[in-house]
């Protein structure tokens, strides 16, 4: 089997890797392709209509260059049974994501904040990953006829143990890295992905050049990890930028957040339906949306339900809600913003700027102070969890689970984190959004003089803080 991919050309799954075309075609691979990559941002760019599954199969097609590079590099040394586990790890580490992406798992967060999800959970999509490994009887079956043909005992668990992070699993070192860590192939397709995706010629880096500078290491415990070799340097620095400013044009775009917040808010809606039961259990079993929130508010949410979900039958409800005439000018919340999301209409917003005092903030300070702003805003001013949002990006990461970035030093016998010899790095430590949406001017002429005097309580002086925010701001 081959696949002709939009970035990365012909994918061949030839010699072992044509046992992957089971695992491929089973429905929990397939439904990936009615999933698309960034939520609801087509809105804003209408090429980003990309899926989860050409993002999945491009992430495979990248590990398994990296593992060849470790391959080359360790010879002997070279752990085959990790290498299979991670090139699995890399082509399913997306198969857990609900509809729009990261679009619905902020819904849910959002309903969780605001004390309309009952007993149900917020689980992140990484453990609905191993959940559907485990239970999805299809897909567990396809992954054990690829164990049994890859010599590779519990290959399904092992996959599910290392996407998740769990203490059991035993993926260490490089092979672990190349599918989680701040150079990864997710961001390795991603970020390029994208950006071809949208138009946004920017955020480019020389993502061969990087390849080609790979090195191996030992760590004091003896496993291998990246470095990069000194001449790699630059192209480091760009892919980290990168990475920041497809934050800044893309994924943190004002418009695209209007929707997302409207998505979150009609989710809400349904949940409170829900929740006074104004809908009827003979609707709830007929749409997959109903039955899976209505699950999972009452903590029995699975995968079965889970995974009937898609774009698509996110869309069927929006648009059966919008559709929802009664002849009145009165509406339920769910149809108001069913209607908004089916009509683009405009969204009042704010950019906000409150601003940690301490000059040498780090992005966790930030992230501290946005999380009490918005505590008290939402308080005191009575917005929804959906109006108020907040974002913090860090480029690169000093401290924290994910492996630091090594630059080899020139005799090649030592290596260093990057934000220790790079001052670009060092100066783009990262970068914060804090937005409030309105549902019409009404409410945002009445609200904004408070929100502003609140934000000022919060900002620091005028460029003071090391993490400008983007936009403008409504005070300094």
């Amino acid at each position: 089997m081959r696949i002709f991919d939009s970035v990365h050309g012909l994918i061949p799954f030839e010699g072992n890797y044509a046992e992957l075309r089971g695992v491929i075609d089973t429905p929990a691979f397939q439904r990936l392709r009615r999933i698309r990559q960034l939520g609801v941002s087509d809105l804003v760019y209408p090429g980003a209509t990309h899926s989860r599954f050409a993002h999945s199969v491009g992430v495979f097609h990248v590990a398994r260059k990296l593992l060849e590079i470790v391959r080359q590099q360790l010879g002997n040394d070279y752990d085959a049974e990790q290498g299979k586990v991670a090139v699995v790890a890399a082509l399913l580490h997306d198969i857990g994501h609900g509809p729009f992406s990261h679009v619905f798992e902020s819904a849910l967060a959002l309903a969780h904040e605001g004390g309309w999800s009952g007993s149900g959970e917020v689980v992140r999509h990484e453990v609905w990953t191993a959940r559907i490994i485990r239970e999805d009887t299809q897909l567990a079956a396809a992954l054990d006829k690829v164990g049994k043909a890859w010599a590779v005992q519990n290959l399904g668990d092992k996959v599910a143990a290392l996407i998740g992070k769990e203490d059991k699993n035993q993926v260490r070192g490089v092979y672990s890295e190349i599918v989680s860590s701040q150079f990864d192939a997710d961001r390795l397709d991603y970020l390029v992905r994208d950006a071809r995706a949208t138009g946004v010629d920017i955020g480019n880096f020389e993502r061969e050049w990087l390849l080609d500078c790979l090195r191996i290491a030992h760590n004091d415990k003896g496993e291998p990890h990246w470095v990069i070799a000194t001449k790699g340097r630059q192209a480091v620095e760009a892919y980290l930028l990168a990475r920041l400013q497809l934050h800044e044009i893309i994924y943190q775009h004002p418009t695209a957040w209007r929707y997302e917040s409207a998505f979150g808010a009609f989710i809400a809606s349904l949940l409170v339906q829900l929740n006074e039961g104004a809908i009827s259990t003979e609707q709830v079993e007929g749409d997959a949306v109903l039955r899976f929130l209505s699950q999972w508010r009452q903590g029995k949410a699975n995968t079965a339900s889970y995974l009937a979900m898609d774009d698509a039958a996110v869309w069927a409800r929006i648009a059966d809600e919008a559709d929802d005439f009664r002849g009145t000018e009165e509406t339920s919340p769910a149809t108001f913003w069913a209607r908004f999301l089916t009509r683009r209409q405009p969204l009042p917003f704010m950019d906000l700027q409150p601003l940690p005092r301490d000059p040498g903030a780090t992005p966790r300070d930030v992230k501290n102070l946005l999380g009490k702003f918005a505590k008290e805003a939402r308080e005191t001013l009575e917005l929804h969890p959906g109006q108020l949002r907040y974002y913090v990006l860090s480029a690169y990461r000093e401290s924290g689970p994910d492996p630091d970035i090594l630059i080899q030093d020139r005799d090649e016998k030592s290596a260093r984190p990057i934000h220790e010899i790079s001052p670009l790095v060092r100066s783009i430590r990262g970068t914060y959004f804090c937005r409030v949406y309105f549902p019409n001017q009404k409410i945002f002429a009445e609200k904004r003089e408070a929100i502003t005097k609140l934000e000022q309580t919060f900002c620091a002086p005028c460029g003071a803080a090391s993490m400008p925010s983007l936009g403008t701001s409504t005070s300094c």
